[in-house]
């Protein structure tokens, strides 16, 4: 990494069945940076998630430049599962691609600090104080999250993925289906996080988070603008 510079993507073009998903994205973010990019649906509806599997190296970007955290994933793609593991966290639009639906929310908010050897102890009072500050009552943590619903799931799914402290958190709509309080308190949980040295890059049909993000884009035609 040079100059602070976290994810660097350069002219990025993705085709699926034959139409430009991705048409030349240019996108940097800094340590510190909270980027929102706004993604306001219609054809092109797929590019969101699109952009945030390329960025987080599950998928192959047909052309351009993706670097992420120094590493350059058009030559190694195979190195973005080493960067997974801790260094670059990614939390989907469903939250139960990621999470074991028979784990409480507390044991999954932990389960992968235990992973990387952390103690029983430790990585529960790591997942209490982030659960906490996302809005997690104590009722939802010991709830099977099989039985929890969807909007819960997506907060249980955003503490397990702050509680690795990565250097990277890309998040694909932090705040669907939930009301303004509960919305206004995961973004500044967001905000807080890139303000540690980090960056948080998230994509969203709405503009919630706008006021937030000090780079604010839309995502249109497979073509990423500045906001005005």
């Amino acid at each position: 990494m040079s100059n602070g510079v976290l994810v660097k993507l350069v002219n990025v073009t993705k085709h699926l069945w034959g139409y430009p998903v991705l048409a030349g994205i240019n996108l940097e973010a800094l340590v510190g940076n909270f980027i929102a990019v706004i993604n306001p649906g219609g054809n092109y509806m797929l590019s969101k998630t699109v952009l945030l599997e390329i960025m987080a190296g599950l998928l192959r970007a047909d052309g351009g430049s993706v670097m992420i955290l120094g590493v350059d994933l058009m030559r190694e793609f195979n190195k973005a599962v080493k960067l997974r593991r801790r260094d670059l966290a990614i939390v989907f639009r469903d939250p139960g691609i990621t999470l074991i639906m028979t784990l409480t929310n507390l044991e999954n908010i932990m389960l992968p600090l235990l992973q990387l050897g952390m103690k029983k102890d430790e990585a529960k009072a790591i997942a209490l104080s982030i659960a906490k500050n996302l809005g997690l009552s104590e009722e939802i943590l010991y709830k099977s999250t099989g039985k929890t619903d969807t909007n819960q799931r997506r907060i249980v799914a955003i503490a397990r993925a702050l509680a690795l402290k990565p250097k990277v958190l890309i998040i694909d709509e932090p705040t669907i289906s939930r009301n303004k309080e509960a919305s206004e308190t995961i973004l500044i949980n967001l905000r807080k996080f890139a303000d540690d040295n980090k960056a948080t890059v998230i994509v969203a049909h709405d503009k919630t988070a706008l006021p937030y993000a000090d780079k604010q884009y839309i995502l249109a035609n497979g073509k990423l603008m500045t906001v005005p």
